[in-house]
């Protein structure tokens, strides 16, 4: 009787069953590899798109007519600083033009009759200042000056305040004066009535941008933005929710200059994300300046991550941004060891140290992992880990 010939389908059944037999082998009954942990470092960089978040308070007004400032854009002031003042609604132009005209009148009637045949040094030096300054306007308006005109006009109206005391201190008044300074004082009372004086209610700087999303974002809040409210505003969608819409009339925003936050969020886990780790940045509103910021923590949602950071350096050009594109970096250095011996288990990470007595399992924290290659360190409580020890893996 003819020998049946197996069929080539028979033979396939066979060698897979022989790999799989093989793989199961080899998995459980491989020898482990080992490493030596060294000492090395790992560069970290990565771009993010993020929002500024800043220490500020808003300062508003009843519905003005007019407002008058005295401080320019990015100005930093003190405690008691005058910084605004607003005019309400039913104010008198006129009566305004017309303080301004009687001052221009006694000025005018001190200098050019009462000490007109007297040389007076100081006056004189007062008069030299002011025209210097008026000159400086001028090119400022015209711009063939960088200087900020809004501090120039606060340092004229200094001297001119300057010359003002001075005058009526050196000059004796007689009875046309003395009628000058009674009407002056009339209009003053006035005019008081419509103005209210905004004096700054701690030291900061000053800033006149508003985009309407302050008070949907401040430090009062900063815990409680998730992926999609970061990711609205820095896509410029769906910002409805963060606008202010009741209605306000903001004068100024007084910021702590020292202290801001950037907050950005990323789909997936960041290994190199740390509480209490510095990271290194540069922005695209100046990408000669490098700035330190401190990851406060992370808040993990379904659909990703937001990450906060703080700094505590001056916030320069940045004091009106809100969307920032940023370049950020890290060089970790510490204990390095290969990726494939960190293990877990229910979210813990460990690796397999190699004692006296055996194999112990020691909890680390990962730095960061790139190419292979992890720089880890020791939790807190357990064994210490040092160049030279051995992981298996």
């Amino acid at each position: 009787m003819a020998r049946r010939k197996a069929a080539p389908r028979f033979y396939l059944f066979l060698i897979l069953i022989i790999a799989i037999v093989a793989g199961i082998s080899y998995v459980f009954l491989r020898p482990d590899s080992q490493a030596e942990i060294m000492y090395g470092s790992i560069e970290f960089r990565k771009d993010f798109d993020g929002v500024v978040v800043r220490d500020e308070k808003i300062v508003e007004a009843d519905e003005f007519g007019k407002v008058e400032y005295f401080v320019a854009e990015g100005s930093d002031v003190v405690k008691g600083e005058l910084v605004a003042s607003a005019y309400k609604l039913n104010y008198n132009e006129k009566t305004v033009q017309e303080l301004i005209d009687i001052r221009q009148q006694i000025k005018d009637y001190q200098e050019n009759i009462l000490l007109k045949d007297i040389v007076n040094v100081e006056l004189s030096k007062l008069n030299q200042d002011i025209e210097r300054k008026s000159v400086e306007i001028r090119e400022s308006v015209r711009g063939e000056s960088d200087s900020d005109l809004l501090q120039l006009e606060r340092e004229l109206a200094e001297l001119m305040k300057s010359k003002e005391s001075y005058l009526k201190s050196a000059v004796k008044p007689d009875e046309k004066l003395n009628q000058l300074y009674a009407k002056n004082d009339e209009l003053i009372m006035s005019i008081e009535d419509w103005k209210n004086d905004m004096f700054a209610k701690s030291s900061g700087v000053i800033s006149f941008y508003f985009d309407g999303q302050e008070k949907f974002l401040n430090i009062e809040k900063l815990d409680t933005y998730d992926v999609n409210a970061i990711d609205n505003i820095i896509n410029g969608t769906d910002i409805s929710d963060f606008l202010v819409d009741e209605i306000s009339y903001p004068i100024y925003k007084l910021v702590n200059s020292t202290r801001w936050y950037i907050v950005v969020t990323s789909e997936r886990n960041i290994p190199e994300f740390n509480k209490n780790t510095y990271f290194t940045m540069v922005f695209d509103q100046n990408t000669e300046k490098q700035r330190t910021g401190e990851l406060l923590g992370k808040r993990i949602y379904t659909n990703g991550y937001v990450y906060t950071f703080e700094f505590t350096e001056n916030i320069d050009q940045l004091l009106d941004a809100r969307v920032v594109s940023i370049e950020m970096f890290n060089v970790f250095e510490g204990l390095m060891i290969p990726e494939d011996a960190i293990k877990e288990e229910e979210g813990v990470k460990y690796v397999n140290l190699t004692t006296e007595e055996g194999i112990e399992q020691v909890q680390v924290v990962i730095a960061t992992i790139q190419n292979g290659k992890a720089i880890v360190k020791e939790k807190k409580g357990f064994r210490v880990l040092t160049p030279g020890d051995i992981v298996n893996y």
